[in-house]
């Protein structure tokens, strides 16, 4: 799909699904849903299964969902570039460059990082280089995505929470059948992004420029 055909501006909306939960999130969420039954709507099923989990909990619930899952002894993070790169200094290089770019466009980040995962899709439709922002979604939040979905395989939960009972005693009280609801919306944003972006495994971007670039030279030849 070409980029001048894609609705991007749909992201700045989705984005607000991984948002610290707030009294507004089941608005956002109708919002959402209506892009994904537009759009995408074989994938409505994952954004559904979501809302029906925060339509039956308490704001309060749902904060801690969301801290569980992605904060105190989490699940995972949402942080992109220390999902790939940890405490690497490739990570503070990305950092760098990502502030750029959200400065050049005015993307307020908040209180969270520049490779936090919702201001990188607030970020998409404000960017003016297609190049750089496909550049941006195969490179760091389709990577990072990926392994945000695989921390959630049963086993990495198990040794986690073995984890967490050693060192805080006991665990934070969660819904059995919720405590692992963020993995829907991000199979549902790893969906979207692939099929708008036209990227599958193993795609590779015929030229390089921006401010991935040396940090992905630099994984290559630390790989030989």
């Amino acid at each position: 799909m070409k980029m001048e055909e894609l609705n991007i501006k749909k992201y700045d909306i989705l984005s607000r699904i991984f948002k610290y939960p707030h009294p507004a999130l089941l608005t956002d969420l109708k919002l959402a849903e209506n892009i994904v039954r537009e759009f995408h709507p074989e994938l409505l099923e994952y954004l559904e299964t979501f809302t029906e989990c925060v339509s039956s909990s308490t704001l309060s619930q749902m904060e801690e969902i969301y801290t569980r899952t992605f904060d105190v002894q989490a699940i995972t993070t949402l942080d992109t570039g220390y999902v790939l790169f940890g405490d690497d200094y490739k990570r503070g290089a990305l950092l760098a460059n990502l502030n750029k770019e959200h400065l050049a466009v005015e993307n307020n980040c908040g209180t969270e990082l520049a490779d936090h995962l919702p201001n990188l899709l607030k970020l998409l439709p404000r960017m003016k280089d297609n190049l750089i922002r496909l550049e941006l979604v195969k490179k760091i939040i389709l990577p990072a995505l990926n392994k945000i979905i695989s921390d959630f395989a049963s086993e990495r939960i198990r040794q986690r929470n073995i984890s967490y009972k050693k060192h805080y005693k006991t665990l934070l009280e969660s819904s059995r059948d919720y405590a692992l609801i963020y993995r829907f919306p991000l199979q549902l944003i790893l969906k979207i992004l692939g099929f708008d972006f036209g990227l599958m495994p193993g795609d590779e971007l015929k030229q390089e420029k921006s401010f991935t670039k040396e940090i992905i030279n630099e994984l290559e030849i630390n790989e030989k």
